[in-house]
């Protein structure tokens, strides 16, 4: 497999990745937020009596529907970010163990202008202690010594602005992408004009081989080579409907938002774990109390012993 067919399937996989986990957070979410809805809408428990309730839920895994949650978050490793699902049970967790590593991704187009605002600062920068020299606002020695350590930032901060612009230039205008789309359209108009000689030889000979031959052209070579063309041509596309005023709009975009953005990570955008089902584990017996039972709890609350919850066992939950 190439080197551009690896990394296209590890793209595949780590988008397929991230739509899963997204999912699974959703409705473990959603699931939490319905159980809670049931206590919070309670109109005989004032609001000290719903958070003891609420700490007492026991929300399903989303994987093994055991009532032991599960964990979502998002960890920060040397300032690459990773994205984390786990069993609640961390004794005996299911196999839900999802590792998705976002990397540092960068876009360049607002690297760019970052880099061209911090140049301006300087050059103002630059003005500003001239001015200050020939109003005397400073002495030489300071004017002399401030526009040593800016040349210097200058002189890193170019060096850093003209990478930048490199690879961006790389992206929005590529001598060899151009090449390669010049070459194609050269070939495709050369293609036209056989197709329209096919056509003027069957009206002048009746001979319906030239219509065969000009339909084969236009299926086997003029329609693939009019694809490559749109997405040498176009990173997006397509027509779009806009319900507001019902009308059809052709979009095409030279190059999407993912064209612009660079990782810089050690470990890079991809799955590092995506286990979930239930195989190879063996269910343990179910915990009693898995399902919301929080009616026996309020009679003890209403009764006269009445002693209020300390402030620590409900303030977290």
């Amino acid at each position: 497999m190439s080197d551009k067919k690896e990394e296209d399937e590890e793209k595949k996989k780590f988008i397929e990745g991230l739509r899963t986990y997204f999912k699974l957070k959703e409705e473990y979410e959603k699931s939490v937020k319905k159980q809670n809805k049931i206590i919070s809408k309670l109109k005989d428990l004032s609001w000290k009596e719903k958070r003891l309730e609420l700490s007492k839920i026991k929300h399903k895994c989303i994987n093994c529907k055991r009532p032991v949650g599960s964990i979502f978050s998002t960890k920060i490793d040397n300032h690459e970010r990773q994205l984390i699902a786990l069993c609640g049970d961390r004794k005996e967790p299911c196999p839900l163990d999802i590792k998705i590593f976002l990397g540092m991704v960068y876009n360049l187009a607002d690297d760019l202008r970052e880099d061209e605002e911090t140049l301006n600062e300087y050059k103002r920068s630059i003005i500003f202690d001239k001015n200050d020299l020939l109003f005397g606002y400073i002495t030489a020695e300071n004017a002399v010594s401030k526009f040593d350590n800016i040349k210097d930032a200058v002189a890193e901060s170019t060096k850093k602005y003209e990478f930048t612009l490199e690879n961006y230039l790389q992206v929005v205008d590529n001598d060899e992408k151009k090449e390669e789309l010049r070459s194609l359209q050269i070939d495709f108009y050369r293609n036209i004009e056989h197709f329209n000689t096919l056509i003027k030889q069957f009206n002048s000979s009746q001979n319906t081989q030239f219509i065969v031959d000009a339909v084969d052209l236009y299926v086997d070579t003029m329609l693939p080579k009019m694809s490559m063309i749109l997405s040498k041509k176009y990173a997006y596309n397509g027509v779009e409907y806009d319900e507001e005023d019902n009308t059809f709009h052709l979009v095409q975009i030279p190059f999407s938002i993912d064209d612009l953005e660079w990782d810089i990570s050690e470990k890079g955008q991809k799955v590092a774990s995506m286990k979930i089902g239930m195989d190879s584990f063996s269910k343990k017996k179910p915990v009693k109390n898995n399902k919301l039972q929080f009616t026996a709890a309020i009679p003890d609350i209403k009764k006269s012993d009445t002693t209020p919850p300390s402030n620590d066992s409900w303030r977290y939950r």
